[in-house]
């Protein structure tokens, strides 16, 4: 929907509208001469062509990520078997999470194979073999 002003005191949509007023309304208050148009929300504005990409538009930039909850962590905790994680304080979740996903990422002694292999990606010793 547009914004409009009346520029003169009228009728519309069966309502008396005083000059000044803003309203909201579609494509017939385009062509009404008492009406102007201040905003259309249904058109985008489109970014700002640089030079630096051909002239095309770049696209917007991403949204801020919200921080997590506390429950949201808590939920995250307990996906990663972290036992009692819906009674530490959130400094020490955090702390918990984080060693969880380390000792989740980094390989054990047990993935790593007799010849250099870990996980089945090639990480050889000695790269001319």
């Amino acid at each position: 929907m547009a914004q409009f002003r009346a520029k003169n005191d009228t009728f519309y949509n069966f309502q008396y509208v005083r000059k000044g007023k803003v309203i909201y309304g579609g494509d017939d208050l385009k062509a009404n001469e008492n009406f102007e148009l201040i905003g259309d929300e249904s058109k985008k504005a489109a970014a700002p062509a640089t030079g630096d990409n051909g002239g095309e538009n770049t696209p917007p930039a991403a949204p801020a990520a919200k921080p997590a909850t506390y429950n949201d962590l808590v939920k995250y905790a307990q996906t990663l078997n972290i036992a009692g994680a819906n009674r530490m304080k959130k400094p020490e979740l955090l702390e918990a999470i984080a060693k969880a996903e380390a000792e989740t990422a980094a390989p054990t002694a047990d993935d790593v194979k007799g010849d250099g292999e870990v996980n089945g990606d090639s990480v050889d010793k000695d790269p001319a073999a």
